[in-house]
């Protein structure tokens, strides 16, 4: 079982994840019929908050552990590496599909609990909207 504990800016007692920095991107369109590939477009340009976080931490795409995404389709999440430069996708155990920010919220605790990354492991979380990327830069702590 996962115990809650709120924010703080005291690391808690057992495992958890530090917020290191947070960007977002978002590409609002016009009011007005949309070709179906705009969405997509929105979704591209997103690696920019990817790129944005990566920036604010001074973190190299190659040191990140992973990037947390939800339940998607195979082929969804090969867009997501592409557009957002990280190859390895971390997905968590979801059994009823994915729901936005509850997919990093579950993931999140999955990886806490399969105790699967090392003390000080850094991990990208992305929390996506329909025009939008949200993405915490996140340090795991072991103890």
């Amino acid at each position: 079982m996962i115990t809650q504990r709120p924010l703080s800016q005291e690391p808690p007692p057992g495992p958890s994840f530090e917020v290191v920095a947070l960007r977002t991107t978002t590409r609002a369109l016009p009011p007005r019929p949309r070709p179906a590939l705009a969405a997509l477009r929105a979704m591209v340009d997103g690696g920019t908050a990817t790129r944005a976080a990566l920036s604010a931490t001074g973190w190299a795409a190659s040191e990140v552990t992973g990037m947390l995404v939800g339940a998607y389709s195979p082929g969804a999440r090969r867009f997501i590496a592409h557009a957002s430069a990280i190859p390895r996708q971390i997905v968590p155990g979801l059994e009823t599909g994915h729901c936005f920010g509850v997919a990093v919220v579950r993931g999140l605790a999955d990886l806490i609990k399969g105790e699967t990354l090392p003390d000080g492991a850094q991990v990208l979380a992305l929390a996506p909207g329909r025009y939008s990327w949200s993405v915490l830069a996140l340090r795991h702590r072991a103890r």
